[in-house]
């Protein structure tokens, strides 16, 4: 078979099991916020700001490392033997810092949520290398049903909490069941032991994979402010209701994004590994894949930012209408963040990972500014602030560092692609939050006119796959 149909086939494969775990997040949802409401759902986004920030060195480059490297099965055991310690150290710190979070707040009764969300990352350990394994090995199908048995496991025990009247506790709960299914199914199915040997055993596996570590920990570290320091702020100058509508908002934009990380990350990492493999440049594969984001993004960005009212009041009812407010910033940057998402896996894969830290450090600076000085006039100020800054700066220093300078790809190609789109992404931004609604539904007709253009041909060659692939099968 060849790489773009055994690309495509995977894609297919874990995008099916990918939509139907988002399909339940989506279904629960619906019904959970009908009961929760935004001052519930606030203290969860207070304590999420911290925990998602131990959360960024959970993985922290562990899984890259084995699916970049060719390591033997004892080295697997002792590598995950080192993640699990790793785990249970960052709930260990998160535990030390429940108390301290509850007085940041002048929120007591944060505690003990905090404790409880803690193991989370105990669990989430046991599934890191495993899952890796599986990535190489490019057991996608199974990827996808562990996918979906954890989200719908995470989704149940949320709708029921919710129902029986536990409050937030709902979320804190989901995320517990669902990594404990997850952990178990992993190690079910590869069969991995995981070891422990002494003090010598253990520096020497870490120091194997030390240097990628080290990056794309400081990567994500930097990274994970310049997306949370929006969280803390809200949750420091406003109330929680504001915080529960704002990060709901939030999730509908993280919500496409993380499918795209979910497919594409997953199938992208062995995929391209095997072009580098063989000494070629991965420029034509990788714009394959960053069309067919493009094009694939483009209806959940006409909705978000032709028909957020409608769209939030059938989805979660009056008291959640704020969401509507920022979903249409939130439609344009989801167009252009998931366009520049597989980046990422171009970095680690090509070992720039260093040139990853050094652009992702400055972004990260530029963001936190634009999200501060927003802040501090209106919630809605800090989005337009950070979404102006993202495109007019971010972009343009992740394109050149990364396509041009990192990668080697045509210099006058990437212009021809971005220039456009980020000039019309800043024309959608102007015309919403100005109210020159005119301005922003033109500049949207000019990219969906583009991307369809430009892409269009994917979608036939992915249909006549489709029914090749299904005419075998009959």
């Amino acid at each position: 078979m060849s790489l773009k149909k055994n690309f495509f086939k995977n894609i297919l494969t874990v995008g099916f099991f990918a939509y139907l775990a988002q399909a339940f997040s989506y279904l629960a949802s619906i019904f959970i916020f009908r009961i929760i409401s935004p001052e519930e759902y606030g203290v969860v986004s207070m304590i999420v700001v911290f925990s998602g920030f131990i959360a960024i060195f959970s993985d922290a480059g562990f899984s890259f490392s084995v699916i970049r490297g060719n390591y033997n099965e004892d080295f697997l055991q002792r590598l995950s033997g080192a993640t699990v310690l790793f785990g249970l150290l960052l709930s260990l710190i998160l535990a030390l810092f429940a108390q301290p979070i509850s007085w940041f707040y002048g929120s007591p009764e944060l505690l003990t949520p905090t404790l409880c969300l803690a193991t989370t990352f105990f669990l989430q350990s046991f599934s890191i290398i495993p899952k890796a394994k599986l990535q190489k090995e490019e057991a996608f199908k199974f990827i996808g049903i562990a996918t979906v048995a954890t989200q719908g496991a995470n989704s149940a025990v949320q709708l029921t909490l919710a129902y029986l009247g536990f409050s937030y506790w709902a979320f804190i709960w989901g995320p517990i069941v669902g990594y404990t299914i997850q952990a178990c199914m992993y190690l079910w199915k590869t069969k991995l032991i995981i070891t422990y040997g002494n003090a010598r055993e253990t520096q020497k596996v870490i120091s194997e994979v030390k240097s990628l570590v080290g990056h794309v920990s400081g990567f994500n570290l930097i990274n994970y402010w310049a997306r949370n320091s929006d969280y803390l702020m809200i949750g420091k100058l406003y109330d929680k209701a504001t915080l529960g509508v704002y990060r709901n908002a939030y999730f509908l934009l993280m919500l496409p994004l993380n499918f795209v990380g979910l497919v594409v990350n997953q199938v992208l990492l062995p995929t391209l590994q095997k072009v580098i493999d063989t000494g070629q440049s991965i420029e034509k594969e990788y714009k394959y894949v960053e069309g067919a984001v493009t094009l694939l993004m483009l209806p959940v960005s006409l909705l978000f930012i032709i028909f957020p009212e409608p769209f939030i009041q059938l989805l979660w009812g009056e008291k959640w209408r704020g969401v509507a407010e920022y979903l249409p910033y939130f439609g344009v940057l989801c167009y252009c963040q998931a366009t520049l998402y597989p980046i990422g896996v171009a970095f680690v894969l090509l070992k720039k990972e260093k040139e990853m830290f050094k652009a992702g450090g400055f972004n990260a600076l530029v963001l936190i500014v634009a999200i501060v000085s927003g802040a501090f006039i209106s919630v809605k100020m800090m989005v337009f602030t950070y979404s102006v800054a993202y495109f007019l700066i971010c972009c343009p220093i992740v394109i050149y560092i990364g396509f041009i300078k990192s990668f080697g790809f045509d210099k006058q190609q990437a212009i021809s692609y971005w220039l456009p789109r980020l000039l019309l992404g800043l024309a959608m931004l102007i015309g919403i939050h100005f109210d020159y609604l005119m301005v922003a539904y033109v500049a949207l007709g000019l990219l969906s006119v583009l991307t369809i253009v430009k892409e269009y041909s994917k979608v036939f060659w992915v249909w006549n796959y489709i029914f090749e692939h299904l005419k075998t099968k009959v």
